[in-house]
């Protein structure tokens, strides 16, 4: 198998501090991490790791690690989760990121209700911003939402999982395949009759946005389960007339 290729710099020193992951993903494991960067900080950090429990699904994987990272390299913004570099394990590679003790957006405002959601909510904006006015071609994220939101050590809200981010070109994407978080979805996107743009991102944005201003969860699947009959069914809430 050949592996892709990967345009960051491997990072000398990380070791992982647990031997099992406490989040994952769509194709990899996030574990935590120890690295002592080139001027000696020790910092801790989050380390991405491509799944490899069925083998046959491993090249599937290291495919789309290699796109994610590649992209993710070229991003930088106060406001999206810096990528410090390239980790092996074994001989399996690893995206090396900040490990913010708040955790992600939803988490954060259940612990902290007096929190500043709407500079929270600002940070995401400015971190979509600027990706959807990347270079000459945006960025869409294509999987916003409040658990891919994490919230810094000085308390910015930051973009992170670029896992189903793609360039946006003039014909539309790089490639046909996507698979992201039903419930944050335009019903077009949930019907398959579009694939995401920047629009979509601005959707997702607004179910976000939604998630960190009510903060609970039976209501925002509750929307989100009427938003997937809207788009899977078709169906339409009845308005009701004013007498």
């Amino acid at each position: 198998m050949t592996s892709p290729t990967i345009n960051l710099s491997v990072l000398k020193d990380v070791a992982l501090i647990d031997s099992h992951y406490y989040a994952f993903g769509g194709f990899a494991d996030i574990f935590r991490g120890r690295w002592i960067s080139h001027s000696g900080e020790i910092r801790w950090v989050a380390i991405k790791v491509v799944r490899r429990r069925h083998p046959s699904d491993l090249e599937r994987n290291l495919k789309r690690f290699a796109r994610e990272a590649n992209l993710w390299a070229q991003l930088d913004h106060r406001n999206l989760v810096p990528l410090f570099g390239l980790y092996f394990q074994s001989d399996v590679p690893g995206l090396v990121m900040p490990l913010y003790k708040n955790g992600n957006l939803i988490g954060f405002v259940r612990q902290h209700p007096e929190a500043d959601k709407l500079g929270l909510i600002r940070g995401i904006v400015a971190g979509l911003e600027y990706m959807h006015n990347f270079t000459q071609n945006p960025v869409v994220h294509g999987d916003i939402k409040a658990s891919n939101i994490l919230v810094s050590d000085t308390g910015e809200a930051c973009i992170t999982d670029f896992g189903l981010a793609r360039i946006l070109y003039t014909r539309g994407y790089t490639t046909p395949n996507f698979c992201g978080s039903s419930r944050w979805m335009p019903p077009e996107i949930l019907r398959g009759d579009e694939l995401p743009t920047t629009y979509s991102d601005i959707w997702a944005l607004g179910m976000t946005i939604l998630e960190a201003r009510i903060s609970s969860r039976c209501q925002v699947q509750m929307f989100g389960s009427l938003m997937h009959g809207i788009g899977i069914y078709r169906k339409t809430p009845i308005r009701r007339c004013s007498e």
